[in-house]
């Protein structure tokens, strides 16, 4: 792994981090994770395209109503978490070269 593939998965966990104490919307921490998985060197295709996957979840959950997260009560935040803790997870794997 390329110093840079570490940094790029360095600032992931970073970004995750953010969307966990949410210090950013949703939104941002998309743009971000995107951003960086382009970044990333010798990509993993099927990885990849999970991690995306997970991204635009969070993605989507940023543009839901206030109506639609009171509507949605405690799913909103568990679909929230677990797709944080998915990413987080891969990322962790993908510096552990799993």
């Amino acid at each position: 792994m390329t110093s840079a593939t570490e940094r790029h998965l360095q600032r992931m966990l970073e970004v995750i981090d953010g969307a966990r104490k949410d210090e950013a919307s949703l939104v941002n921490v998309a743009d971000s994770l995107h951003f960086l998985l382009s970044s990333l060197e010798a990509l993993d295709r099927p990885w990849a395209e999970q991690f995306g996957s997970h991204v635009l979840t969070l993605e989507s959950a940023g543009l839901v109503s206030l109506e639609q997260r009171r509507e949605m009560g405690e799913g909103f935040s568990a679909l929230k978490a677990q797709t944080i803790d998915a990413l987080e997870a891969m990322v962790k794997g993908r510096m552990e070269g799993r």
